[in-house]
Parts: C-alpha cells; sequence; structure tokens
C-alpha cells in the first residue's frame, strides 16, 4: 500500500496501537443494535467489522421477534448477545454505541430505537454512532457534538425533508446544512464521501454564529462499494474505532477513508468491480490495517531520514 497524501498519513496516525501488556478491556466495548428477523446480515456485517478493527468487547442485540434469526446466534462466537434495553447501558457500560443498521423499520423496532437513543443523549460520554433505520427514530435536534450520523443520499434528504434529487444536486450544501441542523459529524456516505463537523471560527464577526461547519471530502473508494451490506461495514469500522477511544472526528474520516481503501485494493487487485460483496470488505480487512501501519511506518522513517 502507498500512502498517497498528507491526509491519508494524517488518518493512518490515528489508527489504534495496541501495548504489548493489552488486554481486552484496552480495545473497549462497543454495544451494537442491528438487525432483525429480515436483516439478520446487517448485524454480523457490522458486528465483525468492528471486532476487525480492534474492538476489546463487541455486545450486539437484534430487534424483532422473528425466530428465523435465532441460527445467527450459532454461528457468531465471537459476540456478545445482549438484551435491546436501556439497562444495558448500564449493565453493560459500552464505551461506544452503533445502531441502526438492520433494525427495520416496525413499530417496535422504532421505539426501542427511540428509547436507547433518548438516554444516551443524557449519557454524554458515551459515543454513538446512528446509521440506517436507527435516523429515523432520532428525536429533536440538537444532538451531542460527538454523535456520528451516517446517511445515504435517500437517508439525509428525509431527515433535512428535501426531495433527493436537491441532496444529490449539491451533496457538500446537504451535508452541511445537516450538520448545522443536528450539532454532530455527519457522513454523507456515496461517490466522494463527505465528512461535516463543526468547529469554532477564531475570528468570527459579530454578525455572524461563531459556529461553522466544515467538509472532508474522502479520496478513497469506488462504485464497487455500490451494493447492499457495505454501509454496514462502515458503520461497524467507525464504532470499532470509537471504543478504542478514537476520536470522533477522526474516528469517521479514518473508517471512510479504510473502507474505501478497502474497495480500491478489491479493484487494483485486477477483480471487477460487479463482484464486490460486503463480506469480502471483511476478509481483506485485516491484510489492509498491517499494509497501512507498514506505509505509515515507511513515511515516518523516511521523513525523519530527511530531516537530519
Amino acid at each position: 500500500m502507498r500512502i498517497r497524501n498528507r491526509e491519508a498519513q494524517d488518518l493512518l496516525g490515528h489508527l489504534p496501537v495496541r501495548k504489548k501488556n493489552a488486554n481486552k478491556s484496552h480495545g473497549g466495548r462497543l454495544w451494537i443494535i442491528a438487525g432483525s428477523g429480515r436483516f439478520p446480515g446487517a448485524a454480523i456485517l457490522a458486528s465483525a467489522a468492528a471486532a476487525r478493527i480492534g474492538a476489546g468487547y463487541v455486545g450486539l442485540s437484534m430487534l424483532g421477534g422473528d425466530k428465523s434469526a435465532e441460527p445467527f446466534w450459532v454461528k457468531a462466537p465471537d459476540l456478545i448477545a445482549l438484551p435491546a434495553t436501556t439497562k444495558t447501558l448500564t449493565e453493560f457500560t459500552p464505551s461506544a454505541v452503533a445502531i441502526g443498521p438492520g433494525i427495520g423499520r416496525s413499530r417496535t423496532a422504532q421505539e426501542t430505537a427511540r428509547k436507547i437513543l433518548r438516554r444516551l443523549e443524557k449519557q454524554t460520554e458515551t459515543l454513538v454512532v446512528v446509521d440506517a433505520d436507527g435516523l429515523r427514530a432520532l428525536g429533536r435536534a440538537p444532538l451531542p457534538p460527538h454523535w456520528i450520523l451516517t446517511p445515504h443520499s435517500g437517508e439525509l434528504a428525509h431527515l433535512l425533508g428535501w426531495p433527493v434529487g436537491k441532496v444529490d444536486d449539491d451533496r457538500e450544501a446537504a451535508v452541511e446544512m445537516a450538520q448545522q441542523k443536528f450539532g454532530c459529524i455527519v457522513v454523507l456516505k456515496g461517490h466522494g464521501t463527505l465528512i461535516a463537523s463543526a468547529f469554532v471560527a477564531k475570528r468570527a464577526s459579530k454578525r455572524s454564529s461563531p459556529w461553522r461547519s466544515t467538509v472532508f471530502r474522502n479520496s478513497t473508494g469506488n462504485s464497487a462499494l455500490a451494493k447492499a451490506g457495505t454501509g454496514d461495514v462502515l458503520t461497524g469500522i467507525i464504532a470499532g474505532l470509537l471504543a478504542q477511544k478514537v476520536e470522533p472526528l477522526y474516528a469517521a474520516r479514518l473508517g471512510v477513508w479504510l473502507h474505501g481503501e478497502l474497495a480500491d485494493r478489491w479493484v487494483n487487485s485486477g477483480r471487477d468491480q460487479l463482484s464486490l460483496m460486503a463480506s469480502d470488505l471483511l476478509a481483506d480487512l485485516p491484510l489492509a490495517l498491517a499494509e497501512a501501519r507498514a506505509a505509515k511506518s515507511r513515511a515516518v522513517g523516511s521523513r525523519a531520514v530527511r530531516s537530519r
């Protein structure tokens, strides 16, 4: 892997490092509320991605009472089965929470998600990623500034009350509007994924608000990612980084960068764009991480030599 620019070097500098004396607690505790009887795959994709990126404990709550999801747990020995109730926040004590992939839009699922999200708003120390149908359960804005929302164009249109075409016509304006409305980090997925966050202007005029939005455009990724399940993997990667105490903005930017890099590796290795599946991202993640660390070390070593 070649680190193509200084931005990538900066992002990779935030990759968690596992110390020699580390134990699973150092990887953090992550609670994922995802999946349902209809969409069990979303749960495994998000959870596996979080574990692959280094989360120490990954607890999973699936929503919906469809018994067809029961065999899923036999195939998920790495995960901790947790009840989808607010008590889990005090009993499992997660440092980060991801909610939304595959939970569906049923009344029961949405009510459960709303209860959990309302409780999380009061626990300001917990880092949160909200994705997919979890976005429909959001309460009133603004949200805590360290939360991360990860909508695609259609979901962002719903959040803003805009037509989808208006979002697609000016994605940067749309993601900036969403950031200002919700007051947190917003990741607008799609070609050239955008990450919007707030910052305080040093020289804000008296007539303008000191709060402004800054928008980052991701440089990795391709249309191979245009397939169901890839967004669930992204949610898991970002949440897994949060569980390891990566700052929210860097967790979002680094997660998006790695996600796109995996798709670029797929195509650059001679495999066709149409053939990529979300599970392929999970399979390629360990080697991509190893190559990223090696590339970062080479870059650091090269700068040290030049500075002598």
